[in-house]
């Protein structure tokens, strides 16, 4: 699950279920073999089944199964994106316009698709935020989390689904500001990896 206290203090090995992404408005993820329905969520139980990807085209996010390209939602102007499934499966979406992050999610205590500022939550300048579901193991499936992580400052801070991304938690404290968030991920060891890179512009 999440580290609530902090990253390891020792790095851990493991291969990412999800190849390190290359770009920043694409990524890859698994989820079922449709989408949720958002007038009747229900916990899906198959959230490893079928590998999706995320594409953003002419302003248009997206979402594919490999087969079906369908329409999440339209803003001109995305620089960045991360896409996952929720445990309903509906998609949770982090993206960067404008310079300011923001996070679009399905709030279960409205029942529809909402979209918080990230960047005035924090009132600070958020840095690639990036988005996963800690893990799709069936025995967990009603108690995983979506993840949203992402760089302020020197801190790499982590919201989770548990409530509804109200609380910010500070998992770890680089030496410096030139660090940025490129993925994050399961492993194959059943661990969750956090993937920075640095930028010594």
């Amino acid at each position: 699950m999440y580290p609530v206290r902090g990253l390891s203090p020792q790095p851990v090995v493991g291969t990412l279920e999800i190849p390190l992404e290359t770009t920043d408005l694409k990524n890859t993820f698994y989820g079922g073999v449709t989408l949720g329905s958002s007038t009747n969520p229900t916990i899906w139980s198959g959230l490893r089944n079928n590998l999706w990807s995320s594409g953003y085209d002419n302003g248009d996010v997206t979402i594919n199964d490999g087969s079906k390209t369908q329409v999440l939602f339209t803003r001109t102007g995305i620089t960045e994106l991360s896409i996952c499934f929720d445990s309903y499966m509906l998609p949770v979406v982090t993206y960067v316009f404008n310079g300011e992050s923001y996070l679009r999610f399905f709030d279960t205590s409205v029942n529809t698709f909402v979209t918080r500022n990230l960047t005035e939550l924090s009132k600070a300048t958020v840095k690639t935020p990036r988005v996963t579901y800690d893990d799709r193991r069936l025995q967990f499936r009603y108690s995983a989390s979506v993840i949203v992580g992402y760089i302020v400052d020197r801190q790499l801070i982590i919201r989770t689904s548990d409530d509804r991304f109200r609380t910010p938690v500070i998992i770890h404290e680089f030496a410096d500001n030139k660090n940025y968030l490129n993925q994050i991920s399961m492993g194959d060891n059943n661990r969750l990896h956090f993937v920075p890179y640095r930028n010594e512009e």
